[in-house]
C-alpha cells in the first residue's frame, strides 16, 4: 500500500512503465488523498486509476474529463464488494457513452496487448 505521490515517484522513474493506482490512487475512502491522486496522473502520463473502491462519482468524471477515459479501469473488489456494485459505479459515471466500453474493459485489454501481459 502506498500513497499516490509515493507512486508517482516510481512512475516518474519507470518511465516505460504502466502503473494502475487501485482505489483511484486513494489509500482510505476519505477522499483526502483525490488531489494527490489527480496530480500524480497529471505529473505522468503512466499511471492510471482503478475504479474499485472509488465512492466520489465526481473524482471519477474529473480524471475521464482531464486524462481521457483510456486512464480509467473498471477494476473489482471482488470477493469483497458484489461485482454489480462495482459495475453499477462504473456505469452512473458521466461520460460518453462511447467510451464506456473502453472503461469497462478495453482499456485493460490494450495496456495488457501493448505491454505482451
Amino acid at each position: 500500500m502506498a500513497h499516490a505521490l509515493q507512486i508517482r515517484s516510481v512512475a516518474e522513474q519507470a518511465e516505460e512503465a504502466t502503473i494502475i493506482m487501485s482505489h483511484g490512487g486513494q489509500i482510505n475512502i476519505s477522499g483526502l488523498a483525490q488531489a494527490d491522486a489527480f496530480l500524480a496522473m497529471e505529473t505522468c502520463s503512466n499511471l492510471y486509476i482503478g475504479t474499485n473502491g472509488v465512492y466520489r462519482q465526481d473524482f471519477l468524471e474529473e480524471c475521464i474529463e482531464a486524462f481521457g477515459p483510456e486512464r480509467v479501469l473498471f477494476t473489482s473488489m471482488a470477493p469483497v464488494f458484489h461485482q454489480g456494485f462495482e459495475l453499477d459505479r462504473v456505469n452512473s459515471v458521466k461520460m460518453e457513452e462511447s467510451a464506456r466500453p473502453s472503461v469497462l474493459g478495453g482499456n485493460i485489454i490494450r495496456i495488457l496487448e501493448v505491454t505482451g501481459g
